[in-house]
């Protein structure tokens, strides 16, 4: 039963997305008859066959779920939440759809059976086999948990969907390919709290398609070379995939946090000559180290959400003379922050201490930056700037997942 549920809120919510589509963009509707080829196919949708999957959602619920299974079934409190939410939801969107729409006002006599009554995606794209790709299935969890009416439910209570649409896409290698025209597959933007990046999805229905990968900034040079009439590179561990989005203004908006996200991480990358010798996600950041003027404000303190995590990275720069060897410290916000940022600290080769209280560390040491006042003799004064090893006057604090994890940052 939960199987036929999951698909219902799948053509309820695919539905819902078309709609909102043909909303803000209704001078690119094609018409109820239009083939795919004749368009290209990024168009092939219409509010007609949003409309008659806004209708295989409710037939679903009527003629399978409520009218053949038993009634101790329906006593499991998880199917019984997924019926009500797609219950609220049909009566809301096919009283909407009806009264508000003057092209769909006695559809179901004129042309529903024009439209794709198949509740099973009538489109299956040819992937390699399992047996041929090392890794094959990117997320290990199941694709069904993409399912939901809730826009930002993403199926487990530490993650979040930060944007969701549907697109179509070009599967496995190139000389396999074939394309899609009706949107057959569910793009993710999420964000996790075990992660500190921006995490992508791409799934269909079937489940025979579940590729998952973190978001970088080569996907925002293929963005800004790439307009709504040219396919969208985005591949996965496992499958080369390229996406057409139904419009450009969806793409801008599934794209708008990762550009914000990815300016402001300039600093996280690696620079040249510099190696990562360790990386994990954080809840707390702060710096509490001495302020040399009254005038200098304290460093912004960065905390973790539920659904993402801040991040914490150590480089190692070793050149052929062993004295010049420096290490950098950069620590990164959430990537669903209202205000990204990233900030980095340079460490000296010793004189670091590190103190670990549970799961919460602490980080003391001197940099070149110490003033010291110094008298002529004469009523005048000296000033400079010094390096005091035995006197740390810098000084921050991370707040770690789990005690391990800080054991092993020290």
């Amino acid at each position: 039963m939960e199987a036929w549920l999951r698909l219902a809120t799948w053509w309820l919510v695919k539905s819902r997305t078309i709609f909102n589509f043909l909303i803000r963009d209704d001078s690119r509707r094609p018409s109820t008859n239009v083939l795919p080829h004749q368009y290209g196919w990024e168009n092939a949708i219409s509010a007609e066959q949003a409309y008659t999957d806004l209708l295989k959602s409710s037939w679903i619920l009527e003629e399978i779920v409520l009218a053949k299974e038993a009634d101790e079934d329906l006593s499991y409190n998880n199917l019984r939440r997924i019926i009500k939410e797609i219950v609220r939801s049909l009566d809301r969107d096919l009283g909407r759809r009806r009264g508000s729409t003057p092209d769909l006002q006695g559809f179901e006599d004129r042309v529903v059976l024009k439209q794709d009554l198949k509740l099973l995606e009538s489109f299956q794209q040819t992937i390699e086999a399992t047996e041929n790709v090392p890794n094959a299935m990117d997320d290990p969890a199941s694709a069904h948990r993409w399912m939901e009416i809730d826009q930002d439910n993403a199926g487990f209570d530490h993650e979040r969907v930060k944007f969701r649409t549907f697109v179509n896409a070009q599967l496995g290698s190139r000389r396999d390919r074939s394309k899609s025209f009706s949107a057959p597959y569910m793009l993710l933007l999420w964000t996790s709290a075990d992660e500190s990046d921006l995490l992508i999805s791409l799934c269909n229905h079937r489940g025979t398609v579940h590729l998952s990968r973190k978001m970088t900034a080569e996907d925002l040079e293929n963005y800004e070379k790439t307009d709504d009439t040219m396919p969208l590179s985005l591949d996965f561990p496992s499958q080369d995939a390229e996406i057409m989005f139904l419009c450009l203004h969806d793409m801008s908006a599934f794209f708008a946090l990762p550009i914000k996200f990815f300016t402001a991480m300039k600093d996280r990358d690696p620079l040249p000559g510099e190696l990562a010798i360790y990386q994990a996600p954080i809840s707390a950041y702060s710096d509490s180290s001495i302020r040399l003027s009254p005038g200098r404000k304290p460093a912004p303190s960065m905390v973790a959400s539920k659904y993402s995590s801040c991040g914490l990275r150590i480089y190692e720069s070793m050149p052929d003379r062993c004295w010049k060897t420096t290490r950098r410290l950069v620590v990164n916000s959430p990537p669903d922050s209202t205000e990204p940022r990233c900030i980095s600290h340079w460490l000296p080769w010793s004189d670091v201490r590190v103190a670990v209280e549970g799961a919460k560390v602490t980080v003391n040491w001197s940099d070149c930056g110490q003033l010291e006042k110094k008298t002529d003799g004469k009523y005048g004064h000296h000033y400079s700037y010094i390096y005091r090893p035995e006197e740390p006057n810098r000084k921050i604090t991370f707040e770690f997942k789990n005690d391990s994890e800080a054991r092993k940052f020290r």
